[in-house]
């Protein structure tokens, strides 16, 4: 009988509320990491993040309104995390994007799910396993990033090529000058963790630039004048420059 107790008390600790509180708990630490590594504060993402640190103080399965809220809440808060995470799924070589996004977005499929099987009265045993099953898919996308982020190569510069740098969310320099009769290309070094595009509209140019990785552009035969340069990802957009050519 003894057994039996213990066994059904570790059952009961694995509830879908418990996993619901993961989701909200990993999405926090997930809004603080990005803050952190960033440099940048959006009150957007903290505002989200308290409303899911709240949610672990105030969200009870005895306040049934309070547990549909939440739930409503996390499925809402996956249709940005899905339109700004778009671009990092599909780079798989730059795990410093892929990964926070796997992350988050796995943090809230936990939060509703949670939220869900607890209204429902779902198993509580299934709640472990769903966790282990989520820990699972992390594990296997961290690896597979991590590896094909390693086989990523990258461009050498030339001679003559003009260095652009990726560093903090922000092009370096913020003027690019350009003497046309003298260099030949632009050379982007991304030394952030995250994946970026750098695009010059005027010229039809846009480069991927996976995570802590160079790429080379050839410029041909620009003609002399201001171009601007930014960034296509969504949420990038104070990433901005310009090339000054002339020559």
């Amino acid at each position: 009988m003894q057994v039996q107790t213990r066994d059904t008390s570790q059952t009961e600790r694995w509830t879908w509320l418990t996993l619901a509180r993961i989701g909200a708990g990993a999405f926090v630490v997930w809004a603080v990491a990005l803050q952190l590594g960033s440099g940048f504060f959006d009150p957007i993402l903290i505002t989200l993040a308290a409303i899911y640190a709240a949610s672990l103080v105030f969200v009870d399965s005895e306040r049934r309104g309070r547990l549909i809220a939440f739930t409503v809440f996390a499925a809402l808060t996956m249709v940005p995390n899905l339109v700004f995470g778009n671009s990092d799924f599909a780079h798989l070589e730059s795990a410093g994007s892929f990964v926070p996004q796997l992350f988050v977005t796995l943090a809230i499929v936990l939060a509703i799910v949670g939220g869900v099987g607890e209204l429902r009265g779902w198993s509580h045993p299934a709640a472990r396993t769903t966790l282990n099953r989520t820990v699972g898919v992390f594990a296997v996308g961290l690896a597979v990033s991590l590896v094909v982020s390693a086989m990523a190569p990258s461009d050498s510069p030339l001679v003559n090529d003009v260095t652009v740098s990726a560093h903090g969310f922000a092009w370096a320099p913020g003027v690019v000058s350009y003497d046309a009769s003298a260099s030949s290309g632009l050379w982007i070094d991304n030394r952030d963790f995250a994946q970026h595009e750098l695009a010059v509209p005027e010229l039809g140019i846009e480069v991927s630039l996976p995570a802590s990785k160079s790429r080379r552009i050839d410029l041909g035969d620009v003609r002399p004048g201001e171009y601007q340069i930014i960034c296509t990802i969504p949420g990038h957009e104070s990433m901005t420059a310009t090339l000054e050519v002339t020559g």
